[in-house]
């Protein structure tokens, strides 16, 4: 959510996010994060 927040002055760009533009950056975040040991 907060990458939104930063993209526009104030919470405008948060306002205006869609569901799929936040299931989007969910996703995102999930592959940048996701640990695999081995």
């Amino acid at each position: 959510m907060a990458s939104f927040a930063v993209e526009s002055f104030s919470l405008d760009r948060l306002a205006e996010a869609t569901r799929d533009e936040v299931a989007g950056r969910i996703r995102e975040l999930k592959q940048l994060s996701d640990f695999v040991p081995g």
